[in-house]
């Protein structure tokens, strides 16, 4: 665990911020004790302001990973209605699973899509 995962569960989302502004923070992609990321971490939460500070991070590599039960990160964030980190995602040059279908068959446009996302819908 990093201190950018107990700021996360603590729901400290200035902290996240400022942990990740920090030039020598390396633990952006660090997993916890249950295999979990930051961004996994904070997206369950609902911290959309310590989601983007962690997409925007400029160490942050787990961009393009993919899990077979919820898809891409840009899935997970548009099934969860998460406008501005799915917005994070798309900006990021390196993201590669925009065409990718969940467990589900859903491309992450479909999941936007439901979700009413409609700046996401544009976007993709």
């Amino acid at each position: 665990r990093t201190v950018l995962h107990c700021a996360v569960d603590q729901a400290l989302e200035f902290v996240c911020a400022m942990v990740t502004e920090r030039e020598d923070f390396h633990g952006v992609n660090k997993k916890d004790g249950r295999g979990r990321t930051a961004l996994d971490c904070a997206m369950e939460r609902n911290l959309d302001m310590a989601c983007s500070a962690i997409i925007s991070h400029r160490s942050f590599d787990a961009v393009n990973q993919f899990r077979e039960d919820v898809g891409s990160v840009l899935h997970w964030a548009a099934v969860r209605g998460h406008t501005e980190v799915c917005l994070d995602v798309l900006s990021r040059p390196e993201f590669e699973h925009i065409n990718s279908k969940d467990s589900g068959g859903r491309t992450a446009l479909h999941c936007a899509a439901a979700k009413g996302l409609l700046q996401v819908v544009t976007r993709i």
